[in-house]
């Protein structure tokens, strides 16, 4: 499990918004729990470096006319982590084939194509 952000952080992304959108930000969380919502925002949010985070702020004014929501910014986020912050998957390890296996299981194949009449490609 993901580290949360420290609330802090999110008290100051949420200025951030503030400053931004202005009373549009506050009327998206009417009669919710805004403890609540910041809690789930730290939680989801816990995977991103400070450098990410204000990457992504600063990409919301070029995307967003309002306040993004926890998946819109989330998104931001992903777009703006820096290459040696991107996770990395290893591909599984590739067995290398012997040609001769490969040569008479090609040759199978085609023994096959041949017995239902499936015409040779040219």
């Amino acid at each position: 499990m993901k580290t949360p952000l420290p609330s802090t952080w999110i008290e100051a992304l949420f200025k951030r918004f503030e400053g931004m959108y202005g009373k549009s930000f506050h009327s998206k969380w009417d009669g919710m729990d805004i403890e609540n919502i910041k809690k789930v925002w730290a939680e989801d949010l816990g995977e991103f470096s400070s450098e990410t985070l204000k990457g992504a702020l600063g990409m919301c004014c070029e995307t967003y006319e309002y306040s993004p929501t926890l998946p819109q910014f989330y998104m931001l986020c992903k777009a703006a982590r820096k290459p040696q912050e991107q996770r990395h998957y290893e591909l599984p390890h590739h067995k290398t084939y012997d040609p001769e296996v490969a040569k008479s299981n090609l040759q199978k194949m085609k023994d096959m194509l041949e017995q239902h009449h499936v015409p040779k490609e040219e």
